[in-house]
Order: C-alpha cells, then structure tokens, then sequence
C-alpha cells in the first residue's frame, strides 16, 4: 500500500515492513530520522520528494529489496553518521538518489553497505562517505575538501553523466 505523508513525519524508531509498500514524503513534507534506536526497511520503499534530515547515527536495516529513495524532487541532508545496511537478507536493498543528498556537520563516517544508484547530485561537505555495496553511478560527487568520497568494497559501473568534483 502507499503511505503519503504531506505534512511532518518524525522517524525516531520502529520499522517499515512487508508488502512491497511505498511510504512517501512528498514534495513540500518533511521527514526527520532521529535517534540512536536502529531501524529497518524490509520490503518496502521510503522515498523523499520533499526534505529529509537525517540527525542521529542509527543504522537503518535493509532487506528485501528495501529502497531508501530520493525522488528528483528531494533532498536528504545527513547531518551525523549512519550507516545504511543490507543485513535483513533477501534480495538487495538500494540506496537510491535522484534528487539531491548532502552530507554534512559531522565528521565522521557515513557507510552505505547496500547497492547504490546515484542519478541526482551528492555533495560531501564534510566527513567520509564511504561506499560498501555495488552500485550504478550516473550523477555528480561534489566532493570539497575536508569532505572524502571513499570507494571501500563492491563493483561501481560509471554511466555517462558521472564525475567527482573536488578539492
């Protein structure tokens, strides 16, 4: 089923489960990841056309073909470090970007240890990404210093489109 949320949506713990069911922050919504409680997409797909602030370093776990997507109308600022995990079993998760993922505030590590598809822009301004999983890339890295784009595991197919712009 679709869960259309259109106004605010907090995500501090719990998990989104089964069904292949599509829970959206569409445009103009807001949706905050906070806290340390980890949390888990299995079978299902979050996706932000509107704004998404991820604040705590909680680790989200995927399964199930779980789909943590960016629309090409969104953004996801990643202000801490967590780590998007592909630990649930089941057919691969994606960790998908059409729109816009800026990472920022801190300085530690964000891991994405899931298949990655990137189409939209993503900008570190500070901090490690560090990629674990395969993964298609078609869009930009925007990648100033003292920001770090770290290739650690997994097979990337560059399509066209795709470049890394640093510092």
């Amino acid at each position: 089923g679709l869960l259309n949320v259109t106004g605010s949506m907090a995500w501090s713990s719990g998990d989104l489960n089964g069904g292949g069911g599509l829970t959206r922050v569409a445009v103009g919504a807001t949706l905050v990841m906070s806290g340390p409680t980890a949390r888990t997409i299995n079978a299902q797909t979050l996706e932000i056309a509107g704004i998404g602030v991820w604040f705590e370093s909680a680790t989200i776990n995927t399964g199930g073909a779980g789909t943590l997507r960016v629309a090409a109308t969104g953004s996801l600022e990643i202000q801490a470090d967590p780590t998007f995990s592909f630990s649930q079993g089941g057919t691969p998760s994606l960790f998908q970007n059409l729109g816009a993922v800026l990472r920022t505030v801190s300085t530690g590590i964000v891991t994405i240890n899931a298949p990655i598809t990137n189409a939209g822009s993503f900008t570190i301004q500070t901090g490690i990404v560090d990629l674990r999983g395969n993964g298609t890339l078609g869009g930009g890295f925007t990648v100033p210093a003292p920001g770090v784009l770290r290739f650690s595991v997994g097979t990337y197919a560059m399509q066209p489109g795709f470049a890394v712009i640093g510092t």
